[in-house]
C-alpha cells in the first residue's frame, strides 16, 4: 500500500491516507470538472463528511427506478424552477435529447462534407476522362482509320473509365476504410456515450452512380469528337 498526503489551503493541517486501489473513475460518477495535475480520489463517507462539515455537495447522483423516473424529473424541474433556481440537474431524458441533437448536427455536417467531396471527386473524374480522350484524339482517329468501328472505340473508352471507378472503389474499401475507421475510433474513444458502428454501405451505394457516369462521359465525348470525319481529325491534329 502507498501513502497519500493531502494539505489544506487554509491551514497547515495534513492528512495521511493509505491508497487501497487505483481505479479508472467512470464519467457518470466523476466530478465533471478537472484541473491540471489534480488527482481524483474517493474517501470513506465518515471521513469525508467530517472534513466538509455542513458544506453542500457540488454534485449529487441519484439512482431512480424506471417506474418513478418521470415523477422525479417533474419534481426536480419544479424544484429548480420555483424553489432553488441556482440548482441544475441532468436526467436520462435530457441527456438523450442532447445526444440526439448532437447526432443531428454530426449527420448534417457529415452529409454536407460528403456531398461536397463527392461533387469534387465526380468533377475531377469527368475532367480526367475528357482530358484523356481529347489528348488521344490522334490515336483514336488512327485506330478508326485502319478499321476500328466507332462502337468499338466507345466500348474501349467505357472499359477504361470503368476500371478507374473500380480501382477507386477498391482503394476506398481497403485503404480508405482503414483510415476512416482509425480516425472515427480515435474520435469516439474519448466519449463514453458514443459507440462506433462502421459500415461501407454508403461507398457501395455510390458504385452504381459512378458506373453510370463512367459510361455516359466517354459516350458523350466520343459522339462530340465523331462529328468530324477521321480525315479532318487527322489533319487538325497534324
Amino acid at each position: 500500500m502507498h501513502k497519500a498526503i493531502f494539505y489544506t489551503m487554509q491551514s497547515v493541517i495534513k492528512w495521511e491516507y493509505e491508497v487501497l486501489a487505483v481505479a479508472d473513475i467512470p464519467e457518470s460518477i466523476s466530478a465533471r470538472h478537472s484541473h491540471p495535475l489534480t488527482p481524483t480520489f474517493y474517501l470513506p463517507s465518515q471521513i469525508f463528511l467530517a472534513q466538509i462539515e455542513q458544506k453542500s455537495p457540488m454534485l449529487s447522483t441519484i439512482d431512480v427506478a424506471d417506474s418513478t423516473m418521470d415523477k422525479m424529473e417533474r419534481f426536480l424541474t419544479n424544484y429548480s424552477t420555483n424553489t432553488d433556481q441556482n440548482m441544475e440537474f441532468e436526467s436520462k431524458a435530457s441527456l438523450a435529447a442532447e445526444f440526439e441533437n448532437l447526432q443531428k448536427t454530426l449527420k448534417i455536417v457529415g452529409i454536407t462534407i460528403s456531398i461536397l467531396v463527392a461533387f469534387i471527386g465526380i468533377m475531377n473524374f469527368i475532367n480526367s476522362v475528357i482530358t484523356s480522350i481529347n489528348a488521344r484524339r490522334r490515336e483514336l482517329a488512327m485506330l478508326q482509320s485502319i478499321g476500328m468501328l466507332n462502337s468499338q472505340v466507345i466500348r474501349m473508352l467505357i472499359l477504361e473509365s470503368t476500371m478507374y471507378i473500380l480501382l477507386t472503389i477498391a482503394a476506398t474499401l481497403t485503404i480508405g476504410s482503414a483510415i476512416c475507421y482509425l480516425g472515427l475510433n480515435a474520435f469516439t474513444a474519448g466519449a463514453a456515450y458514443m459507440k462506433l458502428y462502421f459500415t461501407v454501405v454508403p461507398s457501395l451505394l455510390c458504385l452504381p452512380v459512378l458506373l453510370v457516369i463512367a459510361i455516359i462521359v466517354p459516350v458523350m465525348c466520343q459522339k462530340v469528337i465523331s462529328k468530324s470525319s477521321i480525315v479532318e481529325r487527322l489533319r487538325k491534329i497534324e
